[in-house]
Formats: C-alpha cells, sequence, structure tokens
C-alpha cells in the first residue's frame, strides 16, 4: 500500500496538536503529548518509506531503459549475417564460439533479467527494503555482464567480417594470380624448353583444386575448404616461383652455353693454327663433357627440379670461364715470352761474364790473400747453377722451334730463370765487395803495423833514458807480450799469403795492448822521477829527524834494489807530508808542468 500526503495537511494537523497541548494538564496531557510523538514517528516512516519508493522506482525505470537498449543493439541479426560469411579454420571456430555466447546472453541472461526486474516491480511496492536492495544489485550485475558479453560478441563479429573480406580479397588475388600465371604458360611456353609439360600439369591441377574449393564453400565445408585452399595457394607459389626461375635457366641451355661453347671451339682452332699448344689441356674433350652435361640439366629441368639445374648451371658456367681463361693465359703470355727471351739471353750473357771475372779476380787474390769464406767454391757453384739456367733456357727455346710446350709453361720457366739469376748476381757482387778491399786493407794494416813498432821503439828510448837501476817484473812481462804481439803481426803481414781477417784481428788486440803499455810505461817513468827528486829534496831532513831518516831508505831500497818506484815515491811523499805539508804537492806540480806531451797509441 502507497501512503499519500502533501506538506498543508501536515502542518495543520501539527499546530492542532500543539494547541491541544498547551490546553490540557495532568494526565490528559501526558497521553495526548504520547499520542502526538506516536504520529509523528509515523509520519517519518511514513515519509521514508514514500522516499524509498520513488528511488527505487527511477531505479527499476533505469534498468528497463538498459534491458531495451540490450534488445535494441539486434546481435540476432549480425549472428545470422555471420551464419552468411565464408568462414573457415580458426575464423569458424571463433565463430561458433561467438554464437555459444549469444545465445547464452539470448536464453539464460536476459530472460533472467526480465525476470528480476518484474520481480522488483512488485517488491518495491512493499517495506522489504534489503530483498529489493539485493534484486537491484543482482539485476545491475546480469545487465553488466550481458551488455559485456553482447559487446564482446559484437566486436568479434566485426572482425570476423573483416577476416571473411580479406579472405575473399585473397582468394581473389589467388585466382588473379592463377590466371597470370596461366596466360604466361600460354603465350610463351617456348621460353621453359623441356620443362613445359609438367609445368602446364601443375596448371591443370590447379584448376581442379580451384573448383574443388569452389564447391566446397558452395556446400558449407569449410573445413575442408581451408585444406584445398592452403593447398591451392601452395601450389600457386610453387608455380609462380617455376616460372620465374625456369627461363633463364632454360636459355644458358639452349643458347648462352652453346653459343660460348662454339667461341672457344673457333678460338681453339685459330690458335692451334698458329702453333698455340695447350699443354695437358684437353680443350675438345672438356667441350664434348660440357655438352653432355648441358644434356643432363636439360632432363633435370624437365623434371622441374630447379635447385639441381642451378647447380648444374653454376657448374657449367665455372668450366666454361675455365676454358676461356686457358685460351686467354696463352694468348697474353705469347709477347711475354718473346720480350723475355731476349732478356733472359743477355741476362744469362751477363751472368757468365761476371762469375768468369769474379773467378779470375778471385785465384789472383788466393796467391796473396786467405779467403776464409769459401768464396772460391761459392763461386763455382753459382758458375754451375749458371749452367743449369742456361741448359734450361735453351731446352725452353728448342720447345718454342718445335712448338712442343705452352707459352705460359715457358713464361713461368722464364719468370723462374730470371729471379734465379738476379739472386745469383746479388751474391757474386756480395763475393766481389767482400774481397775488393783487400789490397787496401793490406796496406793500412802495414801502416798500422809501421805505427805500432815505432811506438814500442819510443816506449823503450824513453825509459832507457831514465838510466834505471831496473824495471819492475810485472811491467816487463807486459812490455814482452806486447813486443811479441807486435813481431807476430810482422810475421803475418810478410806471409806468401795474408789471412787479412786475422791480421785485422791482431790490429784491434794490439791497438788496446799498446794504449796500456803506454800508460804502464809513464807510471813507471813519472813515479821513478818523483821519487828521485823527493829523495834529493828529503836529504834536507836527513840530519834533524830520525823518521824521515829511516823513510829515505827504505824509500832507497824500494827504489835501488826491488824496482819499486810507486811504492818507493809513496814512502818517501808520506814521510816529507808529516815534516813539510804541501811540499809533494809543489814538487809533484813543478814536474807535470814541465812534462812534455805524454807518447800514445796512434790509431
Amino acid at each position: 500500500m502507497i501512503f499519500q500526503f502533501d506538506d498543508v495537511h501536515f502542518n495543520d494537523l501539527f499546530q492542532k496538536s500543539k494547541q491541544s497541548m498547551a490546553c490540557k494538564r495532568g494526565w490528559t496531557c501526558k497521553m495526548v503529548q504520547v499520542l502526538i510523538g506516536i504520529i509523528i514517528l509515523a509520519i517519518i516512516l511514513f515519509g521514508a518509506v514514500f522516499a524509498f519508493q520513488k528511488i527505487t522506482g527511477r531505479r527499476i525505470q533505469a534498468l528497463k531503459d538498459r534491458r531495451e537498449d540490450l534488445r535494441q543493439l539486434h546481435v540476432d541479426k549480425q549472428v545470422e549475417t555471420g551464419h552468411q560469411l565464408s568462414l573457415t579454420g580458426q575464423s569458424l571456430t571463433a565463430f561458433n564460439g561467438l554464437t555459444d555466447e549469444y545465445q547464452g546472453v539470448e536464453t539464460k541472461t536476459l530472460p533472467q533479467i526480465d525476470q528480476v526486474i518484474n520481480q522488483l516491480m512488485v517488491d518495491a511496492r512493499g517495506i522489504n527494503f534489503v530483498k529489493t536492495r539485493n534484486e537491484l544489485q543482482q539485476a545491475t550485475d546480469l545487465l553488466d555482464d550481458a551488455t559485456d558479453k553482447l559487446t564482446h560478441v559484437q566486436g568479434g563479429l566485426e572482425a570476423l567480417k573483416k577476416v571473411d573480406s580479406d579472405h575473399r580479397a585473397a582468394v581473389n588475388q589467388l585466382e588473379k594470380k592463377y590466371q597470370d600465371l596461366r596466360k604466361v604458360l600460354l603465350s610463351q611456353n617456348l621460353s621453359f624448353g623441356p620443362s613445359i609439360d609438367k609445368l602446364e600439369h601443375n596448371l591443370a591441377e590447379l584448376e581442379d583444386q580451384f573448383d574443388e574449393f569452389t564447391n566446397l564453400s558452395q556446400q558449407g565445408d569449410h573445413v575442408a575448404a581451408q585444406k584445398v585452399l592452403d593447398q591451392l595457394t601452395e601450389g600457386t607459389d610453387d608455380l609462380d616461383h617455376l616460372i620465374d626461375t625456369i627461363p633463364p635457366l632454360y636459355r644458358d641451355l639452349k643458347s648462352g652455353f652453346n653459343d660460348q661453347l662454339n667461341d672457344i671451339v673457333d678460338g681453339y682452332q685459330q690458335m692451334t693454327s698458329q702453333n698455340f699448344v695447350f699443354g695437358n689441356v684437353d680443350i675438345p674433350g672438356q667441350v664434348n663433357r660440357i655438352k653432355g652435361e648441358i644434356q643432363t640439366a636439360n632432363q633435370h629441368l624437365a623434371d622441374l627440379d630447379v635447385a639441381t639445374t642451378t647447380a648444374d648451371n653454376h657448374n657449367i658456367e665455372v668450366q666454361i670461364d675455365d676454358l676461356y681463361a686457358v685460351l686467354e693465359k696463352e694468348v697474353k703470355a705469347k709477347p711475354e715470352v718473346d720480350d723475355q727471351n731476349e732478356e733472359l739471353q743477355a741476362f744469362l750473357a751477363h751472368a757468365k761474364q761476371q762469375n768468369r771475372a769474379l773467378q779470375v779476380e778471385l785465384d789472383r787474390l788466393g796467391q796473396s790473400y786467405v779467403l776464409n769464406h769459401g768464396e772460391v767454391d761459392n763461386a763455382q757453384a753459382l758458375a754451375t747453377e749458371i749452367e743449369k739456367i742456361e741448359e734450361y733456357y735453351r731446352t725452353d727455346v728448342n720447345a718454342l722451334a718445335t712448338h712442343t710446350d705452352s707459352y705460359s709453361n715457358i713464361q713461368q720457366h722464364q719468370l723462374d730463370q730470371l729471379q734465379t739469376l738476379t739472386q745469383i748476381e746479388q751474391q757474386q757482387r756480395q763475393i766481389n765487395d767482400g774481397i775488393k778491399g783487400l789490397g787496401a786493407q793490406e796496406q793500412k794494416a802495414r801502416q798500422r803495423f809501421q805505427q805500432f813498432d815505432n811506438q814500442m821503439h819510443t816506449i823503450k828510448r824513453q825509459l832507457e833514458s831514465l838510466n834505471l837501476p831496473g824495471l819492475p817484473k810485472d811491467y816487463l812481462d807486459y812490455f814482452y807480450v806486447v813486443s811479441d804481439e807486435v813481431e807476430k803481426l810482422g810475421g803475418a803481414l810478410s806471409r806468401t799469403q795474408i789471412n787479412m781477417e786475422d791480421v785485422t784481428k791482431q790490429l784491434v788486440m794490439i791497438q788496446a795492448d799498446l794504449a796500456t803499455l803506454t800508460e804502464k810505461s809513464n807510471d813507471v817513468r813519472d813515479s821513478a822521477v818523483l821519487a828521485e827528486q823527493l829523495l834529493q829534496y828529503a836529504n834536507r831532513y836527513r840530519n834533524s829527524d830520525e823518521e824521515m831518516v829511516a823513510a829515505s831508505q827504505r824509500a832507497q831500497q824500494l827504489f835501488d834494489r826491488d824496482y819499486k818506484y810507486s811504492e818507493s815515491l809513496e814512502t818517501i811523499a808520506n814521510a816529507l807530508e808529516k815534516i813539510e805539508p804541501g811540499a809533494y804537492k809543489r814538487i809533484e806540480d813543478s814536474y807535470y808542468g814541465d812534462q812534455p806531451e805524454t807518447p800514445t797509441s796512434q790509431a
């Protein structure tokens, strides 16, 4: 039951109740107050019920509007249209899934929504607020679910329509491609050679597959139609590839290779008539073998074995290129052989003349000098090698005259011989450079020997002029060693065959030893002279200093008997320095200031 009231009626009632409360007293007044409270509470409850009914009515209407919107989507018509699509494979499976989803909404969800809305319209008149609220939520959830599913179905159907459109376009394109291939085979059948029969057979099979695909599609057997379509697509692509690939392969086999082989045969015949020789290369035999390989490749092409035919053609092309290279090599080698023949002849003559001159010079020098590095044997070995090259050269010249060897082989022989002759010339030059300075070396060695001998006499005269009582044993030993070395050098230079390598080593050794001897001689001379001067200077202290007397005696003994002049000098110098500091330094400075330039060894 729906309670209805207006605001004026409510205000009048409230005013009357208020007046009644004001005029009554006691128990009657209290009863009136209770009654008024009950009336106010009832009014509030009636107002709340009224407001809930109003809100519920609006929400029910909104649910009914959403329900009507779902009906206006006309998904049923879209599903019906989908049944007319030419769907296959996964597309058909997807369509069936969308159909099942739509039927679930149509047969279950939507009737359930209608039932809940009808129940709401009844329950909304009562005051069972909890039940009404639950039914409102249930209806809302069902409508949300139905909306999502129908939207999903619509989107899926649109996508399938596009797939169907693309599918139809692909089929149309495939059919056009088939027609194009058919036109090519009919209009250009000569360019396919022995493969045309099988190509036409494949084309007929594609036509049968097109008919089968059309029939299956019209019967609605989309699964079987998809399988045929896959085969048809693959077969069309294969045929397209064959039609693109076979003509250039056949063109090479039909004319390209044969034209090249004819060109090679013509070139070979012309060159043989001009006395060209090709060694072990059997050009006619190789040409016949290649022609046989061309026939084999044609058979592979007739079987549509494009991969094998491609390999055949590549192999044939390589062999033809090799034959061209053989002809070209001989053509290029001929002028090179003619030019190098004159160069090699002149080079041989020069090498022989150079070797003869070298051996004459070695024979002459061998009478005066020892040749330590096998120069004679090496020169003779080089002469033998030159003779071998000359023999090879004559053989090649004879082969050119009798046409028994190819120009390319002879050219390689010439290059090898020129390289060997170049190496021989370098070796002969090295031998000659090693011996050509022997005379000058001997002259220089004799000059240095004379210098060393003069130095030895100078050192000896200088020491003799000092009138010393004797010389230290170690000095004399070293002096005689150097003297023997100089004498040995003189002997080496006096031999019939001088060993200049040994002489050079002796010169280096004597140079160093003579420098050391000069230094030792200067030390003996300086020590002896200074010792004498200090002993004479120390005589002034003989009567006044006992230590000086003892030092003078010791120094004199080292000087006169032991010939140890440096120790004598050190002994008297130390004693004198104690008595008269600076005296030794003064005498030493005076001595070296008066000394002439010290003789040294000369290079």
